[in-house]
């Protein structure tokens, strides 16, 4: 771990210490314009920017919301726990979750040393990744139907990955690349991106894929097997 990017990611944000002085609930009008809680990707992406990455707020709650955009959270130091549908599920350091654009979530309030970082992805961005993608298999599936809409039922993929360490280097250089970008970081963060989902796909025995039916009003889950 990157002990020195450890220390910038646990500094209190202005908005962490308006709410920790005022003991505040989520502003909404930060992450929405809309009447119900949809996160909109324009309030954090520039209008030509496809990804982005930022430090989940602590010591709040978020109440049950949906994105407009694909969501990796993403715990980089500590743990995250929520709610993803009707699924109680505890992020535990390295480990990820895909969300899709139809999924419901809510959060627990995360301390101090709970680092999460949101990769905030809009559908778009796969575009170039799913063209040397394969499309036979859970994680391709899931791109192709948050990318062309194919589904409107919430999915979303759970990644117990923090002892594969080929995955935590391509991620910790996506983090470092956003934090700190030059010329040529969109390009490079489209060739991490697409390796991480490489070494994603060769992991797929440590993958949980849910998917919430909305005609039907359940969720069902099965754990994917390497064939």
């Amino acid at each position: 771990m990157n002990a020195e990017l450890l220390n910038e990611l646990m500094q209190i944000s202005d908005e962490e210490e308006a709410i920790l002085e005022q003991n505040q609930e989520i502003t909404k009008a930060l992450y929405t314009s809309q009447p119900g809680f949809v996160i909109e990707s324009e309030k954090f992406l520039g209008q030509d920017s496809l990804i982005m990455v930022r430090k989940h707020t602590r010591f709040v709650d978020f109440p049950k919301h949906m994105h407009d955009y694909i969501e990796v959270n993403y715990v980089y130091h500590g743990k995250l726990r929520q709610k993803v549908g009707n699924e109680p599920i505890t992020l535990k350091q390295g480990e990820l979750l895909f969300l899709n654009q139809h999924i419901e979530h809510e959060i627990e309030a995360s301390a101090k040393e709970d680092i999460i970082i949101n990769f905030i992805i809009r559908p778009e961005f796969f575009e170039f990744i799913f063209s040397f993608l394969s499309s036979d298999n859970t994680i391709s599936n899931f791109i192709i139907s948050s990318l062309f809409n194919n589904t409107q039922n919430g999915q979303f993929l759970y990644f117990m990955v923090s002892d594969v360490e080929s995955i935590q280097e391509f991620i910790q250089k996506m983090i470092l690349e956003i934090m700190n970008p030059s010329v040529l970081s969109e390009s490079t963060i489209k060739l991490y991106m697409g390796l991480l989902l490489i070494e994603l796909i060769k992991h797929v025995d440590k993958v949980q894929h849910k998917e919430e039916n909305a005609s039907l009003q359940y969720i069902f889950g099965r754990v994917i097997k390497v064939y």
